[in-house]
């Protein structure tokens, strides 16, 4: 343990985000843009070359099995798969997008036997690459219900303290509130809600802030989001902003 020292950007993040989930959106956003590398089964070529890949081009890849099922290792940097191959192996190195592409419908495991690596399931591979790991937890249609807000009585500071360490790298969220929501025509059970004010991509901030949630989020645990504005007169908005103190407030030119 602690021999892994990243040699290129997706390892430094990989890092970050094997300790913390606020740090993972960054990650799985820069997985398909970087480079992977795979071992290829047969003789090592004799040199290396560059090839243009179609569906008629042979490319047998190495498995191996891990608690009984075979999955493919993936390497985020040459220097990978030279510490855990004894031998010389063949390779083949494409852009992310394109390797996770030709892989949809299988488990990969990336850097087996480094300090730092990751399982990603077929379900994994497959929401990377058509961007649904960020699609957000839908959120229902409230328009003329009844909603009671609230606090809970058990404040779930891992959702909070996560989502804090994940805002603070995100300059357009100006500050985040939590409540207690319950719909009676439509819960069964109050849920949490997180109301964010955004001066910018909104769309993103969410996807993004629904990946850190879903990593810390108990199991049954529902947590929507809303969209604040300052001066907020829908019933929501304005309970959050003017009952409730944000747990995140971003800080003016470094000021407290």
């Amino acid at each position: 343990m602690g021999t892994f020292t990243p040699v290129n950007e997706l390892e430094r993040l990989l890092i970050d985000a094997a300790s913390d989930p606020a740090a993972r959106p960054k990650f799985y956003r820069a997985l398909p843009e970087h480079e992977l590398f795979v071992i290829t089964e047969g003789r090592k070529p004799e040199r290396e070359h560059q090839i243009t890949l179609t569906e008629e081009t042979p490319l047998k890849l190495r498995m191996i099995e891990l608690e009984g099922k075979l999955h493919i290792p993936i390497f985020t940097a040459v220097e990978r798969i030279s510490a855990v191959v004894d031998a010389e192996v063949g390779f083949v190195a494409m852009k992310g997008r394109d390797l996770l592409n030709l892989l949809r419908d299988k488990d990969l495991v990336m850097n087996p036997g480094s300090e730092y690596g990751k399982l990603l399931t077929q379900q994994e591979v497959n929401a990377i690459v058509d961007g649904s790991i960020f699609s957000p937890q839908e959120t229902p249609d409230v328009g003329g219900k009844r909603v009671v807000l609230g606090q809970p009585n058990d404040y779930p500071r891992h959702i909070t303290e996560a989502l804090r360490r994940f805002f603070v790298q995100q300059r357009e969220v100006k500050a985040a509130y939590l409540g207690h929501a319950f719909i009676p025509d439509i819960d069964k059970e109050p849920h949490t809600l997180i109301g964010i004010e955004v001066a910018g991509n909104w769309r993103r901030v969410v996807e993004e802030a629904g990946l850190v949630v879903r990593e810390v989020a108990k199991a049954g645990e529902v947590v929507d989001f809303v969209q604040v504005h300052p001066g907020d007169t829908d019933t929501i908005g304005a309970y959050l902003q003017r009952e409730t103190k944000p747990f995140y407030k971003r800080k003016l030119f470094g000021l407290f």
